[in-house]
């Protein structure tokens, strides 16, 4: 019996030897212990065959379609990201009229600002037949505004015009350029 007794109590003494070794961190390992439970937070959902509304104020405002799209949420951002060859997305306005079409290779939708990054071949018309051609284009839908660093072409019914560095309302009708390359009018 005492030496059940004995063999119970070197157990236990181990076992709180053991333990109390195991609470003690080093701030290292606590900080890498830490970053690991803050990436098991990152939560990513794969969708096939996309198709993807967005209602405002009662009616459908932006229709986006994509062969596949990825959103990425975690303790800072959620965003949408969606996949071609080719990513379609129409613009309704509170009529049910088509406002803008746009197609590009992807899309990145970030909800909580309403902003859409396009990249990729991306096209974009007006319903009173303006377009603009760039490889990168961003459009805030709260702002109303398209914007883009790059080389644009923006064609209208009587005329067109090249350039760097695009700011301008979603319209097509009030924009500016930081360098234009060409103009030329269409008869």
């Amino acid at each position: 019996m005492q030496r059940i007794l004995i063999s119970y109590l070197f157990l236990l003494i181990i076992s709180l030897h053991f333990f109390s070794a195991c609470s003690e961190l080093s701030s290292f390992d606590e900080r890498a212990i830490n970053q690991e439970l803050a990436d098991s937070l990152l939560g990513v959902t794969v969708s096939k065959d996309v198709t993807a509304n967005i209602i405002l104020d009662g009616y459908l405002r932006v229709k986006a379609e994509s062969p596949a799209a990825r959103t990425v949420e975690n303790e800072v951002e959620s965003y949408t990201r969606f996949i071609g060859p080719t990513v379609f997305v129409t613009v309704f306005d509170s009529t049910g009229a088509i406002e803008t079409e746009i197609t590009s290779h992807e899309m990145i939708y970030h909800g909580s600002s309403s902003r859409f990054q396009f990249e990729g071949d991306v096209f974009v018309r007006t319903s009173e037949n303006r377009t603009i051609r760039s490889e990168q284009l961003e459009w805030n839908e709260i702002s109303k505004q398209i914007s883009g660093p790059g080389f644009v072409i923006i064609t209208s019914p009587s005329d067109s015009i090249t350039g760097y560095g695009f700011v301008g309302d979603e319209d097509l009708i009030r924009y500016r350029l930081q360098r234009v390359t060409g103009e030329f009018s269409i008869e």
